[in-house]
């Protein structure tokens, strides 16, 4: 995975503060079939051994996920904004946060 963070605080005077955070990740999945025993006949798709169900199966489906390289190219963008205000001996915060994710 690999993921970066900005993080800027930002005090506008001695009661009133904001605070802005931005984070990308992205993280790319990938899986392949197990090396074949050697006793078992390389005789398949791509040098692997045949595939045997019984049972109802999407077979294309099935197909394509156990054969493929690359599962999911997982990307995560997020923001955060935080303002925070300085009352006497309170303090009170507020803000909102906003996360996006692509697969």
């Amino acid at each position: 995975m690999d993921a970066g963070v900005a993080h800027w605080v930002q005090f506008i005077n001695s009661h009133l503060s904001n605070e802005l955070r931005v984070q990308y990740g992205r993280q790319l999945q990938y899986e392949s079939a197990q090396t074949p025993l050697a006793q078992e006949p390389n005789v398949g798709p791509g040098g692997m051994p045949p595939e045997v169900s019984i049972g109802p199966r999407d077979w294309s489906s099935e197909h394509r996920r156990r054969w493929a390289r690359s599962l999911s190219d997982e990307r995560r963008l997020e923001l955060a904004d935080l303002a925070g205000w300085v009352r006497g001996h309170h303090f009170l915060q507020f803000g909102g946060d906003f996360s996006a994710l692509s697969d």
